[in-house]
């Protein structure tokens, strides 16, 4: 089954409905007019002589172009190939060269990429949203005329959607994403969060969900390259202007909005659900946010490119105990594993491939509740290898008919079933005063006053706490943390993140920046 038929169906049923609103340009398309511009392009592809299984690349930002693409390509049995905004022109040199798209289509501000990289130049087939020379400009449907192109019909097991890892855990590696996949992936979606409605989105695969939920989804004016810069005054305006009942964002959207809007009248008065996710979610955000948006319920979300969730927390249901055990090195709670899939902490071997295993074998490697150990999932939802097998010995795991995927986290179950992190397994310090967990004390730091992040790294056998803060004293932070047994505290600008989020720590960055410090 295509996975436009999914999309389709919200058309035939609701076409009235405003499905995208574009902040920038205050462009808005309803779900008739949706089908209406994705068949016209698919006819444009289909003429152009691409067939279905060729792979197209989309050189667009998040707007409703991109969503035209992608559901116009799927629409004629295309395999959509879309590289992350963060990774500049090699990164998106090597992407081509390792997805070989026939085609590309590019909005109009990066079609002069297909001259500045030699990949792209040499692409067969080129379509932009606008004009530019050497390329075959998207015809615009006009609504309610438009002849309806056949959706081309595809197995579960064919891939739809090529996309590429960030790259915490190690290489980037290439996602292929079949129909049934990303059926699956939406399921998942669409039971831990509740969609179908207007939706500050700034995380392009909810969009999808929301969508298929029939949902108004309203992308604002930011560049997702740099989220973290993104300004909260426009943010929350859009917000206010749309009357959104829902975001999604990371954590470090939710900081500044919640520091833009803490005293503001009126408040974020809409926001009814808030999803965060991409990075670590730290109840002090949460906790800020709802003062910020009084009505809003707040929501931590653990996942990956891989699988879409894994587990999730509302803040609300954040016990004080669960605090205390934050406070004192526990961990961070992640929440109740989601109910399609099976999670599971394994005795830690990150870097080794294992298996294939039996289920006996398995069963062995499954750590008891609170032991700490690699999260590892799987399910419908969860990807079960990567392109060409690039990856796949270190980060799957086959036992019997199923896979297994290595996030390359650390965690560990409590006796009620629930999912706490550590962080990275390539970042846990092992000394002679035994092993920390840097995620362990960067969610513990964040509960102190003052400390906006912090992160943990390891020189010259030293632990030393990198932090962000206003007014923190060096030795009250020792203190509050003296479970960790914190050589140093060393004040810095800006911590390394990564490029995507802005939310989790660049560990390999930091212990290089850690060396020239100490």
């Amino acid at each position: 089954m295509n996975i436009a038929r999914r999309l389709e169906e919200k058309a035939d049923a609701i076409p009235r409905t405003c499905a995208i609103i574009e902040d920038r340009t205050a462009r808005r398309c309803t779900y008739g007019s949706l089908r209406d511009r994705t068949s016209a392009l698919a006819y444009d592809f289909a003429r152009a002589g691409l067939r279905p299984g060729d792979r197209i690349l989309i050189a667009v930002g998040m707007s409703l172009d991109l969503y035209v693409a992608l559901i116009g390509a799927w629409r004629c049995g295309l395999v959509a190939v879309v590289p992350d905004a963060s990774m500049g022109l090699g990164g998106l040199n090597r992407c081509i060269k390792a997805a070989q798209p026939a085609a590309v289509i590019a909005e109009q501000r990066l079609a002069p990429l297909s001259l500045a990289s030699p990949a792209m130049r040499a692409i067969p087939h080129k379509f932009v949203f606008g004009l530019f020379p050497g390329m075959r400009r998207v015809r615009d449907a006009r609504p309610g005329t438009a002849r309806r192109f056949p959706i081309i019909g595809r197995r579960m097991d064919e891939p739809a959607l090529i996309t590429f890892t960030s790259g915490s855990t190690g290489t980037p590696k290439v996602a292929v994403r079949s129909h049934g996949l990303l059926h699956a992936q939406m399921k998942s979606l669409l039971a831990n969060l509740r969609l179908g409605t207007k939706t500050l989105e700034t995380m392009p695969i909810v969009l999808l969900a929301n969508l298929a939920a029939g949902g108004t989804s309203v992308i604002p004016n930011i560049a997702l390259r740099s989220v973290g810069k993104a300004d909260p005054r426009k943010l929350a305006e859009t917000i206010k202007r749309h009357g959104c009942t829902t975001l999604i964002g990371s954590p470090v959207v939710l900081q500044r909005l919640a520091a833009e809007c803490a005293d503001a009248d009126p408040r974020l008065a809409s926001l009814e659900d808030v999803y965060s996710g991409g990075g670590p979610v730290f109840p002090v955000i949460l906790a800020a946010f709802e003062r910020a948006a009084p009505h809003a319920r707040t929501h931590a979300i653990y996942g990956s490119t891989e699988t879409e969730p894994i587990a999730h927390v509302a803040h609300r249901q954040v016990a004080a105990s669960d605090v205390e055990s934050m406070r004192q090195g526990g961990g961070l709670l992640a929440g109740r594993p989601d109910a399609s899939s099976e999670v599971a902490v394994i005795a830690a071997d990150w870097g080794r491939p294992l298996g294939p295993l039996t289920r006996d074998a398995f069963a062995a490697l499954r750590l008891a509740p609170n032991f700490v150990g690699e999260i590892v999932v799987t399910g419908p939802h969860v990807l079960a290898g990567y392109l060409n097998g690039a990856g796949d010995a270190e980060t799957k795991i086959h036992v019997a008919e199923r896979v297994f995927h290595r996030t390359g986290d650390l965690g560990r179950i409590d006796a009620g079933g629930r999912l706490w992190l550590l962080g990275r397994a390539s970042a846990a310090i092992s000394d002679e005063r035994g092993t920390v967990y840097p995620l362990a004390v960067e969610c513990a730091a964040s509960f102190i006053a003052g400390v906006h992040r912090s992160a943990l790294a390891q020189s010259q056998r030293k632990r030393v706490l990198f932090i962000e803060a206003a007014g923190s004293n060096a030795a009250e932070i020792r203190n509050r943390l003296a479970w960790a047994m914190i050589d140093e505290v060393v004040p810095l600008a800006a911590i390394p993140v990564d490029r995507r989020h802005n939310a989790k720590i660049d560990y390999p960055r930091l212990r290089r920046l850690a060396s020239r410090r100490i």
